[in-house]
């Protein structure tokens, strides 16, 4: 695999390849602003974490590309509590293939007031060896649903979507942008439908979100 130049290496992630301007051992979480309340699962799972996941529980940093600029920017430190709760999440995505992998998106809350936004997670993880986990970002998303209709840029992310570090499974990947949508009011359906690097074609689990 080639290696980029550095000015166009993506930011990989913090769980397992130091990122710009911090380090493992002297990085600090941020705080919540006053107003957000803390997010607890009610359902966590209590068993006992691999070390791939355990590290993602005290997740420092997240990191997006947003549209309009070329570099990457630090995402709100309410996504990062968002993503620290995946590992117990009692509601993954689908085990799929001999990989056991799959495809999870998470949102904060499942009710929203009209043109409030929605910040969509996304995680790809395989839990048993056998394939290759794209770990550096933040990725662009393909494959995004909202309402059964396409929501992402494409379907597929192209062959040359992709230059980094390459890890083996078991891991978990989290550097993804963060999808944001504002719905009207009513029910609506999120799903992640996306044929992975590593060549897997996979569903993730199936939000359904309430704008009123």
């Amino acid at each position: 695999m080639r290696i980029a130049p550095i000015s166009l290496l993506l930011l990989a992630a913090c769980t397992q390849t130091p990122a710009p301007q911090a380090s493992p051992s002297s990085s600090t979480s941020p705080s919540p602003s006053p107003s957000t309340p803390p997010l607890t699962i009610a359902s966590a799972s209590a068993a006992v974490l691999p070390d791939y996941l355990a590290r993602m529980e005290s997740l420092g940093e997240h990191y997006v590309r947003p549209a309009e600029r070329a570099d990457y920017t630090k995402s709100p430190f309410e996504d990062v509590e968002v993503l620290r709760l995946y590992p117990r999440l009692p509601n993954k995505g689908a085990l799929t293939g001999p990989a056991a992998e799959r495809l999870t998106i998470m949102t904060r809350k499942t009710v929203y007031a009209p043109n409030e936004e929605i910040r969509v997670l996304h995680v790809h993880e395989a839990t048993q060896p056998g394939v290759s986990i794209f770990v550096m970002g933040p990725k662009a998303i393909y494959g995004e649903y909202v309402d059964g209709r396409l929501a992402s840029r494409a379907t597929e992310a192209p062959l040359d979507a992709y230059d980094g570090v390459v890890l083996p499974s078991p891991n978990v990947d989290h550097n993804y942008d963060t999808s944001i949508h504002k719905l009207p009011a009513g029910k609506h359906i999120l799903q992640w439908k996306f044929k992975t690097l590593s060549g897997s074609y996979l569903e993730s689990n199936v939000l359904t979100i309430e704008v009123r």
